[in-house]
């Protein structure tokens, strides 16, 4: 192969995976923030045991529930599964389409897009956004009073998303394709679409700031989402270099 094959081949792949490499850097440079913004919110419910104890009280019912009955009934987990893909993309007004797969008869709801940000937020959402759990936390603040009941069911989420996502990854997390039921034809999992490396920074980063955006508003209401975006970019400007402004938070 010459050199100019070569610098063809490299150019084509800059071409094919220069968004893929900005939504990265991005998602890296986000980091940071989400994570300091996760630990306010486990800290803000440790402080408050009105809160904490209905969560683990929901979240050990929620994990015995999982395992005791709900492994029993794939069919949920690809209920929430599919659910997940089509609510993402109803917030970015984007189109997913069903496909039927070879392996088990299973039917998944899949974006239609490309590689683009929008493209991963769709077809990775089932592994960072906890569906129940946000829509949980949007109808609890409008609840007349604070009930413990509430508290105990966004912990019941918390725990059907958090092993559900994790049986869902070890089943994906692979290049390895699908078969269609209708031709036969091979399409990559949602993982082997975007890519095993970018996956993993993506759904982490991803997973820390839909998972506090839960804790800041169960927790506070609707008054805690000024604060919560407050908190994640002074958390991100004080880790590259810039003064630290303290929590925001309100009650």
């Amino acid at each position: 192969m010459s050199n100019s094959d070569n610098f063809l081949s490299v150019y084509e792949w800059w071409q094919k995976n220069w968004l893929k490499g900005a939504i990265g850097l991005c998602c890296l440079f986000m980091l940071p923030g989400a994570v300091r913004v996760f630990c306010i919110a486990i800290e803000k419910i440790y402080l408050y045991s009105r809160f904490w104890e209905p969560l683990v009280i929901g979240f050990l019912v929620g994990t015995a529930v999982y395992f005791g009955v709900m492994t029993r009934f794939p069919s949920i987990d690809r209920f929430e599964h599919n659910l997940t893909h089509v609510v993402m993309a109803a917030l970015f007004l984007e189109k997913v389409s069903r496909h039927d797969f070879i392996d088990g008869g299973e039917s998944h709801w899949m974006g239609t897009l490309g590689n683009g940000f929008k493209g991963d937020m769709v077809r990775l959402a089932p592994y960072y956004f906890p569906t129940f759990s946000f829509l949980l936390a949007l109808i609890y603040p409008l609840v007349p009073g604070k009930r413990p009941f509430g508290i105990a069911l966004f912990g019941f989420t918390l725990a059907y998303h958090m092993f559900s996502t994790i049986r869902e990854s070890v089943k994906n997390w692979t290049k390895a394709p699908l078969k269609l039921s209708a031709d036969g034809k091979e399409i990559p999992t949602d993982i082997g679409g975007s890519g095993p490396i970018f996956s993993s920074l993506f759904v982490l980063t991803f997973t820390l700031i839909s998972h506090s955006l839960c804790f800041f508003l169960i927790l506070g209401g609707y008054r805690n989402l000024a604060p919560w975006i407050a908190t994640f970019w002074h958390a991100n400007f004080s880790f590259y270099g810039g003064k630290e402004k303290g929590t925001l938070w309100f009650q």
